[in-house]
């Protein structure tokens, strides 16, 4: 299923039931003490509950609002899509393949997990196999993406990528949009393995690149749940690349925060809680 596909289903069913009411409006600012949200066009919305998915942004929406800054950090992670056999491109479709995901041992046995994916050709979509990796890429070092001091040192510790990429290579102070060398040689790697018939020495069909928003907890887990400093406030956020396919489930979960209702799932009140442990040292919400 092509996401854009998915994103403009969900949009026609929200104005449907006519539960978005501003649409394609910047926020400007948030102010927790008159509970109000200010739009570019000059719109005051008053609420009760707020519930902020910022992305990769997440700190930087939360430091505007005199909040404490998550252990979140940027990654920009890189999709290629590899050309398939002339004559043979329909072995390589969604109806022939499945979607594979592989998680790697770390470098080192404290580090997160690392792993790669394989999407098939999907029709009307873009040319070709897509791969990627996951926490292998650079990390954004720039005001617009603050971290929680100590962030750079956990993730030392902790991300793969400190071991995998040279220590120049780990941060970045501008977005990159050529081709990620190392990588490219990840997915080469990768696809050469599952699907040995690829085209991994032509050029790609298409190189994106694309951001992740990476947590420092001592888990694995999404960041979903009410802000300690602020008991009107759910974030959702920390996904990892791994966030779209679970939009409705996470939806409901805050929906499920912001009224009170009882959640389907329990343990994720716990589990993805904004409170629990991080590999930054000192740090506290």
């Amino acid at each position: 299923v092509l996401a854009s596909v998915v994103l403009e289903t969900l949009k026609e069913q929200l104005i449907r039931l006519a539960l978005a009411q501003y649409m394609e409006q910047a926020v400007l600012e948030i102010d927790r003490k008159k509970k109000t949200v200010t739009l570019e066009d000059g719109r005051r919305i008053k609420y009760s509950k707020l519930v902020v998915a910022a992305g990769i942004w997440t700190n930087n929406v939360l430091k505007a609002m005199d909040l404490p800054l998550l252990p979140l950090v940027t990654s920009i992670e890189q999709q290629t899509y590899y050309a398939t056999p002339e004559g043979s491109e329909h072995m390589y479709s969604s109806g022939r393949l499945p979607v594979i995901i592989e998680h790697n041992p770390a470098p080192e046995s404290q580090m997160k997990r690392r792993g790669g994916y394989m999407i098939p050709h999907l029709p009307d979509g873009v040319d070709g196999v897509k791969f990627g990796m996951h926490r292998q890429g650079p990390l954004m070092d720039h005001k617009d993406f603050p971290v929680p001091p100590g962030s750079m040192a956990a993730v030392d510790k902790i991300f793969a990528a400190s071991a995998t990429r040279g220590k120049g290579e780990l941060w970045v102070q501008r977005w990159p949009e050529e081709e990620d060398q190392h990588l490219r040689q990840e997915t080469d790697a990768f696809a050469r393995r599952v699907l040995p018939s690829l085209r991994t020495e032509a050029k790609a069909e298409l190189t994106m690149r694309c951001p992740y928003d990476q947590q420092l907890y001592s888990d694995e887990d999404f960041v979903v749940g009410i802000h300690p400093k602020d008991p009107d406030l759910v974030v959702v956020c920390g996904f990892a690349g791994e966030g779209f396919k679970f939009g409705p489930a996470i939806g409901e979960l805050a929906s499920c925060l912001v009224t009170g209702r009882p959640l389907a799932v329990p343990e994720t009140l716990q589990r993805f809680r904004l409170d629990r442990p991080c590999h930054v040292v000192g740090w506290a919400p």
